[in-house]
C-alpha cells in the first residue's frame, strides 16, 4: 500500500524510524520504497531507520511484504 508521509516545520533534516506492522504482526524484510530516497528493508522487528529526511516535505512511501495488506 502507498502512504504519504508529511513532516512539518522548516527545512532541517530529521531522522525517523518506520515500523511495518499489521494486526500485531511485525514484517521483517519488508521492502520500503520512498520515491525521493530509494529502497530500504526492515529488520527482524519490522523497523527501518531513515536519516536525512527534510522537514515540511511529503514523501511517497510504498510498502511490500508477503502477506502485508
Amino acid at each position: 500500500p502507498n502512504r504519504n508521509l508529511l513532516l512539518s516545520s522548516g527545512k532541517q533534516t530529521i531522522s525517523v524510524t518506520l515500523k511495518v506492522i499489521n494486526q500485531g504482526k511485525r514484517y521483517k524484510n519488508a521492502k520500503i520504497e520512498i520515491q525521493e530516497l530509494g529502497s530500504f528493508t526492515t529488520d527482524n522487528n519490522g523497523k527501518v531507520y531513515l536519516e536525512g529526511l527534510l522537514e515540511n516535505e511529503i514523501y511517497r512511501v510504498t510498502i511490500s511484504a508477503s502477506g502485508y495488506t
